[in-house]
């Protein structure tokens, strides 16, 4: 456990120094507590870290390091994680969020950031493009589920389980651990192709 805390700390001060402008903007706009803006901008901070260092080539640099795909992989997402929970709550200060919507905020937006981070992932893993592919999920993930009402006859079952609309905390959450999984797993045995 202490190894895999200090390969952390080594990959948080590696993000830091090389993407400290990115994360600097990021942020700003990462601490506005609307859910929809946070999506956005989630979406292009997710694609532009791992993600874009895998598909311009920079992982050879990244598995150099004493880093095994597994710490690549999770670590990434641990930074991901801790840099949308400062922002959250640091918006939360600024904006005064009520406290009933605190939870659910940052629920929602782990779920949005667990889906997308494997898409992103899993994409650039078969080859394809950091931002493109997840794009098209992101756009087919809304479309598909604009389509019905939001009464409950006409409900569309796929609000349920969408990482955009999650009607369902616990199903959308299942759907996107699974995808997560899937990413690590892919992700840790095939490699990247690049």
């Amino acid at each position: 456990m202490t190894d895999f805390l200090k390969k952390t700390e080594a990959y948080f001060m590696k993000e830091f120094t090389e993407k400290a402008g990115r994360i600097a903007i990021f942020s700003l706009f990462l601490m506005i507590p609307e859910i929809y803006t946070k999506m956005i901008f989630s979406f292009i901070f997710i694609t532009f870290m791992l993600a874009s260092d895998i598909h311009n080539g920079k992982f050879s640099t990244l598995i150099a390091l004493p880093f095994s795909y597994r710490d690549i992989f999770l670590n990434s997402y641990l930074f991901l994680i801790f840099i949308t929970t400062i922002t959250t709550f640091a918006g939360i200060a600024f904006y005064q969020v009520p406290n009933f919507m605190i939870w659910s905020l940052f629920i929602k937006q782990l779920i949005f950031i667990t889906f997308y981070y494997s898409v992103s992932i899993l994409s650039v893993t078969f080859g394809m493009d950091n931002f493109g592919i997840p794009l098209l999920v992101l756009a087919i993930d809304f479309f598909v589920g604009i389509i019905g009402g939001f009464d409950i006859p006409n409900m569309n079952p796929y609000k349920l389980f969408s990482p955009i609309f999650q009607k369902s905390l616990l199903l959308s959450g299942i759907f996107s651990i699974i995808l997560f999984i899937s990413a690590f797993i892919f992700f840790c045995r095939k490699g990247v192709q690049k």
